[in-house]
């Protein structure tokens, strides 16, 4: 949800909808597989490309910065991890939606923690903008 709201896919200043939840790409559907991988999600005002990375609660940070080393590109990048948003209802549902495939039970519950951690998430892309000037 933070990489929607740095991209402008979700209105500031409003708590999203269901329906503007569910119009995003990735939200509450994502499987095990996708853990690891890296998907585009926009870019900001200023052209910066915006990424997402699952990582079930690995820190992928040393092996990106030592493989763009490796691979002697020079885009400077912000890893910015998210998980100290994940509240208990958004755990819950999480775990209810994708962990044991039940998106009926879990998706009220991601929606609603969602709603929680979005003031949170929408300051923390603010301070991110502002740091990466």
């Amino acid at each position: 949800m933070a990489a929607n709201i740095h991209a402008g896919k979700l209105e500031k200043g409003k708590v999203p909808s269901k329906e503007d939840m569910m119009k995003l790409p990735l939200f509450d559907k994502t499987t095990p597989d996708d853990f690891g991988r890296i998907y585009y999600v926009g870019s900001d005002q200023k052209g910066n490309e915006i990424y997402i990375l699952g990582t079930q609660n690995s820190n992928f940070e040393p092996a990106l910065r030592s493989l763009t080393a490796l691979m002697e590109l020079d885009k400077e990048f912000v890893l910015v991890c998210t998980m100290s948003y994940v509240n208990v209802v958004l755990r819950l549902g999480g775990f209810l939606s994708r962990r044991m495939s039940c998106p009926l039970l879990g998706r009220p519950f991601v929606i609603w923690g969602s709603k929680l951690a979005f003031p949170h998430l929408e300051k923390l892309t603010e301070i991110v903008k502002l740091e990466s000037l």
